[in-house]
C-alpha cells in the first residue's frame, strides 16, 4: 500500500505539471524535507515515507523531495538485501530520474545534477550488494560525470564533495588489471587520499542537512583511508552526534571502535543500535551482536545468531552466520555433529562474495573439524581478551598438532602478541607464520604480511612496512585474499 501511494503521488506531481503548463521545479531542502531525511537516517522508513508523500503533494514541483526518497529505497534494499525491494527499487528510480531529467528549472541550480549523482550511486551501491557490479560500475561512471560537469560549472558548491568522496575512494581501493579496466572503459579517475581531502574540508566546513552522512562518511574514510579507527569513533562521538538516536550512527561507531582497543565501548554501541526503534529491519545486528557473545563464550550467542538465520532475508553473511552457529555447537555444547550438521547445510546457501562467507565456505568444503584449543584462541583474541587467549596458548601442546594446526598456531600467536603491543615477538611470529604457510590456501601468511607492515609502520620503519605490503600483495591465498589485498594497496597508498 506504500509503495502504491508514493507512485500516485507522483503521478500526481507529473500531472500537476502538465495542467499547469509552467511548474516551478525547484530545490528546497527545507525543514519539512529533513524530518524525512532524518527519520529515513533512523531507519523510521515508513514514517519517512508519509512525510514524503505529504510532501509530493504540498510541493510537487519540489524535486529535493524524490532526492530524499531515493534515500528510503536504498536503505531498504541495501540492509535488507531483499530481491522483491530490489524490483521495487529500479522502478522508483528511474521514474524519479526520468521526471528529474525532463524537468526545467525556473532558476538554474548546481542541486540538479548533484541530486542526480546521488541518486544514481546509491542506486548503483545497492545493485552491487546483488552481484550487478558492470551495471553498477556504470551507474558509478554516470555519476561521476554529473558531479565533474556540476563542479566546472559550479566550482563554489562545496556539496560536490559528498558522493566525489565516496567515488574518488573507491576507486583508489581497486587495484591490478580490475583497476586497469575502469580507467580504460570509464571517466574515472581519483584515489582514496583524494576522497579524504574532499570530506574532510567538507566535514570542516559544516553542512546544515547533510551534517549527519558527511560525518559518517568521513568517519569511514578516516577508518579505511587513514587507518585511524580510534580516530573515526571520535568523529561521531562528538557531541552533536553523540545524542542523535540512529542505529546507523549506533553501529558505525560500534564497529569502529571493535577494531580498536576499546571493544566494550564497541559492544554497548552496538547495543544501543539493537535497543533503538526501527521500521527498516537491521538484522545484521543480531548476527554482529551474536558473534561478539560467542567471542565471550556467553549462551546468549546462539539467540541472537538464530534470530538473523530464521528472519534475514538477504544475500550476504548467511554462510559466515551458519558457521558461528555451528561454532557455539562445537564449543559451548562440545557437539561435533551439529557442527558438521550446520557446516554442511552452509555449502547450498548464501553467496561468497565477502571475505567472511568465503573463509566459511572453505571451512565448510574441507570438511575438517576445527581444532577447539585454537578457535576458543581465536575468539578471545578477536573479542580483544588478549591475556586469555595467552593463557590457552601456553596449555596447547605444539608436538601434538598437525601441520594446518601449527601454522594457526604461529598466526594465533603472533596476533595475540600483536594484541599485547609485543610488537618484537610477533615480528618474530608473523615470520614464522610467513615461512611456513607462504603457499598454503590459509589466509594467515597473507594476512601476517599486512600485519607486519601495521606493526613496521607504527615502529617508524617505512622501508621494512613497504616490502611487508608487497609481500602480502605477493601471497595469494584462496581466503580472503581481495579484502587482504586492498588493505595492503591502501597502506601502500598511504605511506609511499
Amino acid at each position: 500500500m506504500r509503495n502504491t501511494s508514493s507512485i500516485l503521488t507522483l503521478w500526481c506531481m507529473l500531472l500537476s505539471g502538465y495542467l499547469s503548463g509552467h511548474p516551478n521545479y525547484h530545490f528546497d531542502y527545507d525543514q519539512s524535507l529533513l524530518s524525512a531525511y532524518t527519520l529515513s537516517l533512523r531507519l523510521k522508513t515508513d514514517d519517512a515515507q508519509s512525510v514524503i508523500d505529504s510532501l509530493l503533494l504540498s510541493d510537487p514541483d519540489n524535486l529535493a523531495v524524490l532526492h530524499i526518497e531515493s534515500y528510503i529505497d536504498f536503505f531498504k534494499v541495501f540492509i535488507g538485501e531483499e530481491e522483491e525491494e530490489l524490483e521495487k527499487y529500479r522502478e522508483r528510480h528511474d521514474r524519479r530520474m526520468s521526471l528529474m531529467s525532463d524537468a526545467v528549472l525556473a532558476d538554474d541550480s548546481p542541486y540538479m545534477r548533484f541530486a542526480q549523482a546521488e541518486m544514481t550511486l546509491q542506486y548503483a551501491l545497492a545493485r552491487a550488494k546483488f552481484g550487478e557490479h558492470i551495471r553498477a560500475g556504470w551507474d558509478i561512471n554516470r555519476a561521476y560525470k554529473l558531479l565533474k560537469k556540476n563542479r566546472k560549472e559550479y566550482p563554489d558548491f562545496a556539496l560536490n564533495a559528498k558522493s566525489m568522496s565516496i567515488i574518488h575512494s573507491l576507486i583508489g581501493s581497486l587495484q591490478g588489471v580490475q583497476k586497469s579496466l575502469v580507467l580504460l572503459f570509464t571517466a574515472l579517475e581519483g584515489d582514496q587520499e583524494q576522497g579524504l581531502t574532499e570530506i574532510e574540508a567538507l566535514y570542516v566546513d559544516g553542512d546544515d542537512f547533510f551534517g549527519l552522512e558527511i560525518a559518517a562518511i568521513y568517519a569511514l574514510l578516516t577508518q579505511h583511508v587513514a587507518k585511524e579507527p580510534a580516530q573515526a569513533a571520535l568523529i561521531l562521538r562528538e557531541d552533536r552526534w553523540v545524542e542523535y538516536s540512529s542505529p546507523l550512527v549506533d553501529f558505525l561507531r560500534g564497529s569502529m571502535l571493535l577494531q580498536t582497543d576499546q571493544k566494550d565501548l564497541g559492544k554497548r554501541s552496538i547495543e544501543k543500535a539493537l535497543s533503538r526503534e526501527m521500521q527498516q529491519p537491521f538484522l545484521y545486528l543480531e548476527h554482529l551482536y551474536g558473534t561478539l557473545l560467542l567471542q565471550e563464550g556467553n549462551e546468549r550467542a546462539l539467540e541472537h545468531l538464530m534470530r538473523f538465520h530464521q528472519e534475514y532475508q538477504g544475500q550476504h553473511y548467511i554462510k559466515e552466520n551458519h558457521q558461528k552457529i555451528a561454532w557455539y555447537h562445537l564449543l559451548l555444547n562440545d557437539d561435533d555433529k551439529a557442527y558438521r550438521s550446520w557446516m554442511s547445510r552452509s555449502l547450498d546457501v548464501g553467496r561468497t562474495e565477502l571475505g567472511e562467507d568465503q573463509q566459511a565456505h572453505q571451512e565448510a568444503k574441507s570438511g575438517v573439524l576445527p581444532n577447539k584449543e585454537l578457535l576458543r584462541i581465536r575468539l578471545l583474541s578477536d573479542r580483544g581478551w588478549y591475556d586469555e587467549a595467552q593463557d590457552q596458548l601456553s596449555k596447547i601442546n605444539l608436538s601434538e598438532l598437525s601441520a594446518d594446526e601449527t601454522l594457526e598456531y604461529w598466526y594465533r600467536s603472533a596476533r595475540v602478541a600483536q594484541g599485547r603491543s609485543h610488537a618484537e615477538l610477533a615480528l618474530s611470529y608473523f615470520a614464522k607464520t610467513i615461512a611456513i604457510g607462504i603457499d598454503d590456501e590459509h589466509y594467515f601468511a597473507c594476512n601476517a604480511a599486512l600485519q607486519s607492515g601495521v606493526i613496521y609502520h607504527h615502529l617508524g620503519e617505512k622501508d621494512k612496512a613497504i616490502r611487508s605490503f608487497e609481500k602480502c600483495l605477493d601471497i595469494d591465498p584462496s581466503e580472503h585474499r581481495r579484502g587482504l589485498h586492498q588493505k595492503a594497496k591502501s597502506w601502500l597508498d598511504k605511506i609511499k
